[in-house]
């Protein structure tokens, strides 16, 4: 089905012993990111309507199982939705991984200027964000990058543009056993560079390494 321009689906309640989820949900939500959505919710109140299809006896979810859990485990009787008409298992499938696909992914040098130029509540950021104390660590070291790149340069008098927002992510797919392999890697670095705990510098320390850019005593 093909939403008409400049028309938006009407947001209804509906009981949740008449919402079922769907059997092909691609997305899993670890527990703590659970914890943390549930405090939200529970907190600050629910917000995000979910996204269902009409099927025989009911409706099926199309997009917001976890917040439907949510909600069912804490007492709601009702959930605001936005129904979806007409729509065949493919169209919901397609839809489902859309919805999960498409929301973008943060740049982790601006989520760390977020949370330290405004100087965000820690707790909070544990509590609602399910940040782990390693990882804001993590992101405390990464919005540090920028002054210890361009500090030296200034001293030497060369202007520098501010390279906070040209963070590079990388990602790898790793199976069980490369991952294994990965974390001894780490492990062997930190006796090789026992001053380094971060593992972005860790990583690079390794790659300098095996380029011959740097001794291992260096």
């Amino acid at each position: 089905m093909v939403w008409e321009v400049d028309k938006f689906p009407d947001i209804e309640e509906i009981p949740l012993e008449q919402i079922k989820p769907n059997d092909w949900n691609p997305n899993i939500l670890p527990k703590k990111f659970c914890e943390a959505l549930k405090k939200n919710i529970k907190d600050k109140g629910f917000v995000s309507p979910i996204l269902v299809r009409i099927i025989k006896g009911g409706y099926e979810i199309i997009d917001g199982e976890h917040r439907f859990n949510i909600l069912k485990e804490l007492g709601y009787t009702k959930i605001p939705c936005v129904i979806v008409e007409e729509e065949d298992d493919a169209q919901a499938i397609m839809r489902t991984i859309a919805m999960w696909r498409l929301r973008g992914e943060a740049n982790v040098m601006e989520i760390a200027s977020l949370f330290f130029d405004q100087e965000l509540d820690t707790g909070e950021i544990k509590e609602y964000l399910a940040y782990s104390d390693g990882e804001i660590e993590v992101l405390e070291n990464i919005y540090k990058i920028p002054s210890k790149i361009i500090d030296p340069f200034s001293k030497l008098g060369i202007d520098l543009p501010d390279e906070r927002g040209n963070m590079i992510t990388l990602e790898f797919a790793l199976d069980m056993m490369q991952n294994l392999i990965v974390q001894q890697s780490f492990d062997k670095a930190r006796d090789d560079f026992p001053n380094i705990k971060s593992k972005n510098y860790l990583l690079v320390e390794i790659c300098k390494y095996y380029v011959g850019l740097k001794e291992k005593n260096d």
